[in-house]
């Protein structure tokens, strides 16, 4: 018999969303193929061949490309820590997974969030592009001039190494928000359709 009353106990079991008549929630984790958190991240047809803590970098990577850009202009909102913490979820999944397990567990609540609120790292994705400036990224076209315009043009124009890391960011951030969606989606389909483009966020 329990200590516990029984109206203490209803109390507990309306919280927790076991009530008599309510089914059990889904499962709090999702077995997800290995293959399909590598593509999130590595745009190579043979990442498989990558290993878990490569995968994980990748995935600790991409949190701090979209932390730098959405915390540019002021303090990130509880929404917007919530995605970067789900893809530092994902990360931590990784790390923890044994080498060669085809299938990772990961929280369902942030492969939900991942999917649905995938616009969030299309906002960084910008606000990184917004670093660039208006100064052109390469070289106008200079196949008409002569051999020594060229060379001066070739360096006048040059990518820095900043532009470049930043260009390569945005590269990677765009990658992630397709990426993510079409190998998560299938996990969360409700998530999915429920996905924010970044002109809604």
């Amino acid at each position: 018999m329990s200590l516990i009353p029984v109206s203490l106990q209803k109390a507990f079991s309306k919280l927790l969303g076991r009530e008599s008549g309510q089914s059990p929630a889904g499962p709090q984790f999702l077995e997800v193929d290995r293959q399909a958190l590598s593509l999130c991240v590595i745009d190579e047809i043979y990442s498989t061949r990558r290993s878990n803590g490569y995968i994980a970098g990748r995935w600790g990577e991409t949190a701090e490309f979209i932390e730098d850009g959405l915390s540019a202009a002021r303090p990130m909102n509880e929404l917007e820590a919530g995605y970067v913490d789900a893809v530092r979820t994902v990360e931590q999944a990784i790390r923890q997974a044994g080498t060669s397990d085809p299938k990772i567990r990961v929280s369902k609540a942030a492969l939900e969030t991942l999917v649905r609120d995938g616009g969030f790292a299309y906002v960084a994705k910008n606000t990184l592009m917004a670093r660039m400036g208006d100064l052109p990224l390469g070289p106008p076209d200079i196949e008409n001039l002569p051999p020594a315009s060229r060379d001066i043009l070739a360096v006048t124009f040059a990518v820095s190494p900043e532009k470049q890391d930043l260009l390569d960011k945005q590269d990677r951030l765009a990658m992630f928000v397709i990426k993510s969606r079409d190998a998560l989606g299938r996990y969360v389909p409700e998530a999915a359709a429920q996905f924010q483009p970044a002109a809604e966020l």
